[in-house]
């Protein structure tokens, strides 16, 4: 992202990650700001540190693949959003915007379900059989 003079951006619920420039493809590369000011919370920045702001994170995303950006059952951005951010009710693929994923603990801003960072909403439903074998 670059944040270019006379200009006051915010980021919230945003991932920036695997943008590359010829210096790599960290925190330099991911958000530029010019002589304005910029507010990231709750949002997954590629950087070696966290980026200054509440709720903001820089571990692996996991997303599904580099073609995919939905987020793996793992990734650290499930349910760490900021509820109080949101200004649609649906995601990308047209699924609602809050839904909870019960493994996941909800690291993010409200009450449950927290949103995710990104533009995909995770959903994921484990199914549980119970197998009878048959005497005969």
């Amino acid at each position: 992202m670059y944040n270019s003079s006379a200009s006051n951006a915010r980021l919230t619920n945003c991932i920036l990650w695997g943008n590359s420039d010829g210096s790599g493809t960290g925190e330099t590369t991911q958000i530029t700001n010019e002589t304005s000011a910029i507010t990231v919370t709750y949002s997954l920045i590629q950087s070696a540190t966290v980026y200054t702001g509440t709720g903001n994170l820089n571990a692996d995303l996991q997303f599904v693949g580099a073609d995919d950006l939905r987020l793996r059952d793992i990734s650290p951005a499930i349910d760490a959003g900021d509820n109080d951010a949101i200004t649609v009710t649906f995601d990308l693929d047209g699924n609602p915007r809050r839904v909870d994923v019960p493994d996941v603990p909800d690291t993010g801003n409200g009450t449950a379900p927290i949103v995710d960072m990104g533009a995909y909403e995770a959903s994921f439903y484990k199914t549980y059989l119970s197998l009878v074998r048959r005497s005969d």
